[in-house]
């Protein structure tokens, strides 16, 4: 905040303020800082990468991948790359998306971010064998990220695994919010197991009348 009230245009001071307000889900905030940073530096790839990271989070997903596409004109990076790729298939367009991930595989393969791409896209495409690999090669590199944790699980489910996708989403239902409540209980009821029941339920339930989203099997 300093940084920014004594140099307004700090363009690095503005991306971490922008990724700060995400991290406490202030949406709102957030995207109305991206988006003056956008408009007032047209040329400014981050500014519009940012932009589509606030509007990925708030599921936006159309708007983010013009977002994408914007900060991908002006700079091929590995971030904005993924990021593209991860809006695009959110938003349906699943094949372009498997383009990108494969134009950002001959850049830097090793990338994390685009290996949880990769594996949505895989999902998408209905190889959940193959996009539990992707995650599995992204946990191996950076440990236990609860969002991944919540991919992988989610094509476990698929695959009539629920166990397995039930131990992972014991493990990341306090942070991950009513989604993967939602998926912990269904998995949980797939192999008998209702344990906490009492206690998971009624948070989704509260969830559900304050309109946030809900998984349904």
């Amino acid at each position: 905040d300093r940084a920014l009230v004594l140099a307004p245009q700090h363009r690095q001071a503005a991306h971490h303020k922008v990724q700060s307000h995400i991290a406490f889900k202030r949406y709102g905030q957030a995207l109305e800082l991206a988006s003056r940073c956008a408009a007032e530096a047209p040329g400014d790839a981050q500014a519009h990468s940012d932009r589509g990271h606030v509007l990925l989070e708030m599921r936006l997903y159309a708007d983010a991948a013009v977002a994408y596409e914007r900060a991908c004109a002006l700079e091929e990076s590995d971030g904005h790359l993924a990021g593209l790729a991860t809006a695009l298939c959110k938003a349906g367009r699943v094949h372009q998306a498997s383009a990108v991930v494969e134009k950002g595989r001959l850049r830097n393969a090793e990338y994390p971010p685009l290996w949880v791409a990769a594996g949505q896209v895989l999902a998408a495409m209905g190889d959940h064998s193959g996009a539990i690999l992707n995650f599995d090669h992204f946990l191996a590199q950076e440990g236990n990220d609860g969002r991944v944790q919540v991919l992988k699980a989610a094509s476990l489910m698929v695959m009539q695994a629920y166990e397995e996708a039930s131990e992972i989403l014991g493990q990341c239902d306090a942070t991950e919010g009513d989604f993967t409540l939602g998926n912990l209980l269904y998995a949980g009821q797939m192999v008998a197991d209702w344990s906490r029941l009492n206690e998971r339920l009624p948070i989704l339930l509260t969830h559900t009348v304050a309109g946030s989203r809900t998984y349904s099997p």
